[in-house]
């Protein structure tokens, strides 16, 4: 399968278009972050020679056949998913505070599970990022494939989807034509990997110079704060009760952290860092 399936050339440069999914519950950040990376990438990609410049074309889609959403109070104009011709798709994350609140609005998504399973036949690459791996996984696209998402929902997530193969620790994960992030801010690692990908090592790598970013970063682990395991020891009986009722038994932090902080492991199952959302 081709990875340049609906890219064109003209004048000697290569564009290529990349879609993001606006839908109910996404993170507003999300649906932003990404269009702005890529503008950065196309200013220094100017400076290229001709034959090596790449043009990312970047649009807000939705699923539903309405021709605008509102996310938080910003507003987005969309065009229908289902009639665009992509090599990319980016889906922002799921906007929660617990596993439970993720698994609430995975529950009123089903006309985008429908138009991914529809989409994905087309040739490009889905991108999720960080919680909006769930979604991915909810549509049944994931059985059998490798996988990761935010570090917070590793245990539950492997409860929820058994079938995917979650690399907890990992901070971007490619298998086929599924690519998928890590924990809130790995959604610019995403969309540099997506530069990356199609526009080139050296333009991913000075684009994350712009950005302030490490582009050799390759896992999550090492930001899986100590402050945040801390925090969650404290919580009290009532903060507990929520996510025992999403997430019993294993904790909800596991991999990397579960690994370096063994006796926490229990503790930091009560409840999530306070206000991650990704």
């Amino acid at each position: 399968m081709s990875s340049l399936v609906t890219s064109t050339e003209a004048a000697g440069v290569k564009t290529i278009r990349i879609g993001v999914l606006a839908y109910p519950g996404c993170l507003r950040s999300g649906v932003v972050v990404p269009l702005d990376v890529l503008r950065i990438a196309n200013t220094l990609s100017g400076y290229r020679p001709a034959g090596a410049r790449v043009r990312f074309e970047a649009s807000w889609l939705g699923a539903r056949g309405e021709p605008a959403i509102s996310v938080d109070g910003l507003g987005f104009a969309l065009a229908p998913l289902l009639d665009a011709r992509l090599d990319a798709l980016i889906l922002p994350g799921i906007a929660h505070d617990s596993a439970r609140d993720v698994a609430r609005v995975l529950e009123t998504l089903a006309p985008e599970m429908a138009a991914l399973r529809s989409w994905l036949g087309g040739g490009g690459l889905l991108a999720s990022s960080c919680s909006s791996t769930c979604l991915v996984a909810g549509a049944g696209l994931l059985d059998g494939r490798k996988a990761t998402t935010s570090w917070w929902l590793s245990a539950w997530f492997r409860q929820q989807f058994p079938q995917v193969a979650l690399d907890a620790d990992a901070l971007v994960v490619h298998d086929g034509p599924f690519v998928s992030s890590g924990g809130f801010g790995s959604t610019m690692d995403l969309t540099l990997w997506l530069i990356g990908h199609f526009g080139g090592e050296e333009l991913r790598q000075i684009t994350a110079k712009v950005l302030v970013m490490d582009a050799h970063r390759a896992s999550q682990a090492p930001y899986i704060a100590d402050a945040m395991v801390a925090r969650a020891r404290l919580a009290d009986d009532r903060a507990r009760a929520p996510l025992a009722q999403c997430a019993p038994g294993p904790a909800l932090v596991d991999g990397a952290a579960g690994r370096a902080l063994p006796h926490q492991r229990t503790d930091a199952a009560a409840a999530l860092p306070g206000g991650a959302r990704a």
